[in-house]
């Protein structure tokens, strides 16, 4: 043992060689414990990723009921008859929707509601006809107002051809003296207790159909030529839950509540496909038509 602790260089050995073997020891075990650990991280990743699905689909927002300034509870048929009958003092009812020509695209379908009564002397009912501005005709939309109170509802597609550039919406009442073919003079009386047109507007949905939470990252845009993103922030969707997705013409993107986002884009005429993309890399996509 003097011998050993008297020779330098051989004390030197054991010692370097004894801590080159610990350092051996704790790169290995750090290098094992690494990675395990990256390894329990990505399988989570996975299992995230599996269990967050998610499934995007046009729907339909519900826009806000407007009324029109024309009308009366109370009006009587005038003695002149239009091509679609005898129609009620003032003719038109204008509504203002607030939809200007740039967003007439986003909108889904107008909705028309009108809760009347009309008593004619000939047991008459009423029709409501709506103006086609791109025919710059009357189209009958299938309502019939007869004696009695009850509620009228119908909903149109092609919406845009049923508001003109500065966001507004016809009605016109008429009897049925034109549909039944003989000149009525006799007046009615039409009695309206609610009437209004509402505006529905196109939205994406999002839905998580796993049970894992998922985060939407960006929102392309695929057009025939065009290709385009919105960036979602991130933006959470719970795991079974949904989040709408709606479109304004707007420069910016805002987050409108708890449940929707407000994306901007202006479409053209034409199909285009919405593609959503998670921050795990789920993506689901949908096509819109939209009209001319």
């Amino acid at each position: 043992m003097k011998r050993l602790l008297k020779n330098r260089s051989g004390t030197a050995e054991i010692v370097g060689t004894v801590l080159f073997l610990v350092i051996l020891f704790f790169f290995f075990s750090n290098v094992f414990l690494w990675h395990n650990q990256v390894t329990r991280e990505m399988d989570q990743v996975v299992a995230d990723k599996t269990n967050s699905a998610v499934r995007i689909e046009k729907t339909v927002l519900l826009g806000i009921p407007v009324n029109s300034s024309d009308w009366r509870p109370y009006q009587y048929l005038r003695e002149s008859k239009t091509p679609n009958g005898y129609c009620l003092v003032g003719e038109t009812y204008t509504f203002i929707t607030g939809v200007d020509e740039a967003e007439e695209t986003l909108v889904a379908d107008i909705r028309v509601s009108i809760y009347a009564s009309y008593n004619d002397p000939y047991s008459e009912s009423c029709f409501v006809y709506i103006k086609d501005f791109n025919q710059v005709a009357w189209v009958n939309t299938g309502l019939m107002i007869m004696n009695g109170y009850r509620w009228c509802n119908t909903t149109l597609s092609l919406p845009g051809s049923y508001i003109d550039t500065g966001g507004n919406v016809e009605i016109e009442i008429a009897d049925a003296s034109s549909q039944l073919g003989f000149n009525d003079t006799a007046q009615g009386t039409l009695s309206i207790a609610s009437m209004d047109v509402c505006a529905d507007w196109i939205a994406l949905q999002v839905t998580n159909i796993g049970g894992s939470d998922a985060a939407l990252s960006r929102l392309w845009i695929v057009t025939a030529t065009d290709h385009a993103y919105r960036d979602l922030n991130d933006a959470l969707v719970a795991g079974g839950s949904t989040r709408t997705i709606m479109f304004t013409t707007e420069t910016t993107m805002v987050a409108d509540d708890a449940s929707s986002l407000v994306v901007n884009y202006a479409p053209t005429a034409g199909q285009a496909t919405f593609r959503v993309l998670t921050t795990l890399g789920n993506n689901a996509a949908c096509s819109i038509d939209f009209p001319d």
